[in-house]
């Protein structure tokens, strides 16, 4: 993916007449990305690229994809067993790699929409001769419930099963080219406008070998990043269009195994469907609320939904960190190790609410007593072992159940004992087991008692023993009733929320607000704006280039010597100050990625004389690569509200500045 030095808004030049346009391009009030995703017209900040790609986008829309020509597959079945037949090979002879555990793509090539994996697991029922749509596969059950029919074209970037899904990364390059050749044939002959891809090793893959640019949407679907495929990236490509398809890049399904229904990684997921089944005019149905809810939980086996789950354990505790959701989105909203130990990774910064506790606990309790002696919690070394309802309620315990770091389901059982008060039975073969539910009983006992409370989605109650003494807050008399049932902000974890009581004291005959005794207590009013209020992030920065710089520690030696530099126009001619023909940077600046030296800009006197100039660009005197600083800005423009993976990924292929001077 190479991006351009000049980053301009130009529109396309001509329309060719053969093209058919409707009179939608014109509408004062609404903005049509394609088929029925309709939004009101983009505001200041958007305006500029979505008016640049309208026209294209209207043209994609009217396309007709039975005009691709040629077809590199017209038979998707013969295709992938000629690709069965010669995929061995490319391995060598003593490779002993065999064709049955190649994964044909399922679904038509006249698909309206596409939805790409990136490799094939053994999480199977089927590991011979199988093919994409397997809904014995926990991801691949999740991704066929919805937006998709048995029509639904689904395949994956590399099509051989591996431990990992690392082929992209690990296979020898004779055979990753035999693969790619195969899955650029598909995306060639598919007249899918609307293409889905899950999960970062496919998307970084397709952003390195693909020219694209990126549209970010508002209103509704604020936030959702297109990513606009050129025409140029196909063999078979048609002057007359600018755009073979549209790519949106979705979490891959163990995310979503993951995360909870109101977690933004989720969120984000059911967006992306939903925008994808309306841009084809609703040819898939779409399941609503199908992330939200959850609903996902049906149409895949319980047994597949454990393994996915452990899978995503098992990078867990090798990354000791979740990985990025999609290229765009880094993942957010987990606990600090620095405040909730090395299982920081499987614990939620945001605690369930009273709310949220109610739907889970039951779930969680029936997940305990359906164990069996093959699944029993003697064998849990992670908190992804556990049942997926078990799991999911225990995601939420950070600061309920959890005050202090938890490193090991050792851990768990002492601060739980800390809690409940009461010894675990000697003669308990299970005493895991037999103190979660415990701790499952209690919760459900309080959440009894506080049932008549209101705004219960905003904070969670106490489930141990601590009461607290309160003051009023305008006297500050302690008041006669302490609060027995404490309750703290879901929104500023850690922070309790004092109630109101009716002060006796002669001054005061009223009910207040009031405040805690222990000074040492983070509290807030009872208010909901003081209980909903988010954490405070610092304003967004203006521009500043040093977010893509080389810090001076990752620097080369060679890269941190001295830069000479003269004048871009007058070169050897160059006059400075005190008529010195070169300027000498001490402190050389280097571009993310590609490495680029930034420019500084100058007084040439002679271009001054020549030309009124007051500044020009002062440019390297050795053939270096080098980049504008408005450039640099440009980039920030453009790209700055991206994920900062993708950032790097695009800082890898930017192209330096023209050291020639226009005319």
């Amino acid at each position: 993916m190479s991006i351009p030095a000049e980053i301009t808004s130009t529109t396309a030049d001509i329309t060719p007449m053969d093209v058919n346009i409707p009179d939608r391009l014109n509408s004062d009030s609404r903005y049509v990305v394609l088929g029925n995703l309709i939004l009101p017209r983009p505001p200041e900040a958007r305006r500029a690229l979505a008016e640049k790609w309208e026209l294209e986008l209207c043209k994609l829309d009217t396309r007709n994809m039975e005009d691709l020509y040629p077809l590199p597959i017209t038979d998707l079945v013969s295709s992938f067993e000629r690709f069965r037949a010669e995929e061995p090979y490319a391995w060598g002879e003593d490779a002993g790699q065999d064709g049955k555990y190649l994964v044909k793509p399922s679904g038509s090539l006249q698909s309206p929409l596409a939805h790409r994996l990136n490799q094939p697991s053994w999480t199977t029922a089927s590991p011979e001769n199988g093919e994409t749509a397997d809904q014995t596969n926990g991801c691949i059950a999740m991704v066929m419930g919805n937006a998709y029919t048995s029509d639904t074209l689904v395949y994956d970037h590399i099509h051989r099963r591996d431990t990992g899904s690392n082929g992209i990364q690990e296979y020898p390059a004779q055979v990753l080219r035999q693969h790619e050749r195969f899955t650029r044939d598909i995306a060639e002959s598919s007249w899918a406008k609307v293409e889905i891809i899950y999960g970062v090793k496919a998307q970084t893959r397709f952003l390195q070998t693909h020219e694209v640019d990126v549209v970010i949407l508002w209103g509704e679907y604020k936030g959702l990043k297109l990513v606009l495929v050129h025409e140029t990236n196909y063999r078979n490509q048609d002057e007359r269009y600018k755009i073979r398809r549209i790519v949106l890049m979705a979490s891959h399904p163990q995310h979503i195994f993951y995360h909870s229904c109101s977690s933004y990684i989720t969120k984000q997921q059911e967006m992306i469907i939903r925008a994808a089944a309306l841009m084809v005019n609703n040819a898939v149905p779409f399941v609503e609320n199908y992330f939200l809810e959850k609903k996902w939980h049906s149409h895949i086996l319980s047994v597949a939904q454990q393994m996915e789950l452990r899978a995503f354990g098992q990078i867990l505790a090798k990354k000791k960190q979740i990985p990025d959701a999609t290229i765009f989105d880094e993942c957010c909203g987990l606990a600090q190790e620095a405040e909730a130990g090395a299982w920081s990774i499987y614990l939620f910064a945001k605690p369930h609410s009273n709310l949220v506790l109610r739907q889970l606990i039951e779930p969680a309790c029936r997940a305990l007593l359906d164990l069996d002696k093959n699944s029993s919690s003697a064998g849990w070394e992670v908190p992804t072992d556990m049942p997926l309802a078990l799991f999911e309620w225990f995601q939420g315990q950070f600061h309920i159940l959890f005050q202090r770091p938890i490193d090991s389901f050792s851990d768990v059982i002492r601060a739980l004992q800390d809690i409940l008060a009461v010894p675990i039975p000697s003669t308990e073969p299970e005493p895991l087991r037999w103190i979660l539910h415990c701790i499952l009983i209690r919760q459900q006992s309080v959440l009894k008692n506080v049932q008549s409370l209101s705004h219960q989605d905003l904070w969670h109650s106490t489930f141990d023993d601590r009461t607290f003494a309160l003051r009023c807050i305008r006297c500050k008399k302690i008041v006669n009733n302490p609060d027995l049932s404490p309750r703290w902000s879901i929104y500023r974890p850690g922070v309790y929320v004092t109630p109101w009581r009716y002060c006796t004291s002669e001054g005061c005959k009223r009910g207040n607000a009031t405040i805690p005794v222990d000074n040492s207590v983070s509290f807030t009013s009872t208010s909901i704006e003081a209980i909903f209020q988010s954490p405070i992030f610092p304003p967004r920065q203006l521009f500043a280039y040093n977010a893509y710089l080389q810090s001076r520690g990752e620097v080369d030696n060679h890269l941190a010597t001295p830069v000479i530099c003269w004048c871009f126009r007058c070169r050897e001619l160059t006059r400075l100050k005190d008529n010195e023909n070169k300027y000498i940077d001490l402190a050389p600046r280097w571009t993310l990625g590609s490495g680029l030296y930034v420019e500084h800009r100058g007084t040439c006197h002679r271009c001054r004389e020549l030309r009124g100039s007051r500044a020009t660009r002062l440019i390297p005197i050795k053939n270096t690569p080098s980049l504008q600083e408005k450039n640099l800005k440009a980039f920030h423009e453009r790209y700055g509200e991206l994920s900062r993976s993708f950032q790097l990924l695009l800082l890898k292929e930017y192209l330096p500045s023209s050291s020639a001077p226009r005319n």
